[in-house]
């Protein structure tokens, strides 16, 4: 599903706008009805959903800094 989502701080690393989701601009009720309006406009691509949630995949998380701690054990 695309997500929504307040466009400042972490989210801009997330989520693409138009693309994975829609980001809001003002932390009002306004705003967040907008989005989801513009949401409900846009015709997201359910493989390009998927891929960009993949990121987020819990195993690929565990492999990921399993790696980075593996890396750094080797440099000690």
């Amino acid at each position: 599903a695309p997500v929504i989502a307040y466009g400042r701080g972490g989210s801009l690393d997330i989520v693409e706008d138009g693309v994975s989701g829609v980001l809001f601009d003002h932390q009002t009720i306004n705003s967040v009805v907008n989005a989801i309006q513009k949401a409900e406009s846009i015709k997201f691509l359910p493989g390009t959903l998927r891929r960009k949630a993949k990121r987020f995949d819990k195993s690929l998380f565990i492999t990921k800094i399993r790696k980075v701690v593996s890396d750094q054990s080797i440099r000690l």
